[in-house]
Order: C-alpha cells, then structure tokens, then sequence
C-alpha cells in the first residue's frame, strides 16, 4: 500500500475519532458531580453522601485511556507504528492552554490570600505543575492525597 493510501486512510480513521460521544461527556458529567458532591461533605440524615468520591477521577483515567489507546491503535492501523512526538504534540496543544489559564486564573487569588510560606508552596505548586511532576510530588509529601485545606495544589491532575 502507498504512502499516500495510508496518509489518506489514516486521515479519514482519524476523522471517525472525532466524531461527538454523547456517553462519554456523560460519564465525564457523572464523574464531575462525583468529585464535586465527595468534597462538599454533603450530608443527609448524618450520613455523608458518597463517600468514595474519588471514584470520578478513576473513570476519568478510564476514560483517557479509552480515548488515547483509540488514538494510537488507529495510528499503529494506518501508518504501521506511533509517531510519538506528534502524539504528545498534539497532548501538549490540548493541555497545555488550560494549564495555563488554571495558572494565571489562580496568581491573583494565592497573592492577595496566601501567607507568605502559603505563597511559597503555591510556587512550588506551579513549578511542578509546569513541568509535569505534579503528582509525583504529592506522592512523595503528602499521602494518600492532598488535604483538602491544601488548596494550592492547582493542577493536581495534570
């Protein structure tokens, strides 16, 4: 098969990924509200409701899962291998803007509230954000997880 075959195929293939996944925004959705309604406390009857909140940040890993591993296998289809720069090319153009706007959205709220050491950890929160350490850190400082009066790990799934 041609070069240009396989570009052709690979490009319509890669199309076919696009195409809009209504259960999956739902499972995003039912995530979301998952985690929101775990770090609210909310409680009914002295029962705190859903406890293992968490479980929405473990579907959202399934769910990027799904979603890369699609990506790849119809690039392995197409073109025979996986070109990884333009894989994570490609990452860093999705992710990175958001990143950012977590970023800068967030500087004038830890100037104005932080304490000074505060000020400092929340640097340090930006620096291993930027460079992708994030959760390595916080594996090593502060396990299982982050307390939740932590608030200046900004970026901590990223």
């Amino acid at each position: 098969m041609g070069a240009t075959t396989l570009r052709s195929r690979y490009r319509r293939q890669a199309l076919a990924l696009k195409v809009y996944r209504p259960e999956i925004d739902g499972l995003r959705a039912i995530s979301v509200i998952a985690v929101i309604l775990y770090h609210a406390e909310f409680t009914i009857a002295g029962h705190t409701l859903l406890q293992g909140g968490y479980i929405g940040v473990d579907v959202f890993f399934v769910i990027s899962g799904f979603l890369i591993s699609q990506i790849l296998l119809t690039e392995i289809e197409a073109t025979g291998r996986i070109d990884f720069l333009r894989f994570y090319t490609r990452r860093a153009r999705r992710i990175l803007p958001a990143l950012f706007a977590v970023i800068f959205a967030t500087m004038p709220f830890a100037y104005y509230l932080l304490l000074p050491s505060e000020l400092l950890d929340f640097a340090n929160s930006i620096g291993s954000s930027l460079l992708f350490l994030q959760n390595p850190i916080l594996t090593l400082t502060e396990l299982p997880h982050p307390s939740v009066s932590n608030l200046l790990t900004i970026s901590w799934l990223y």
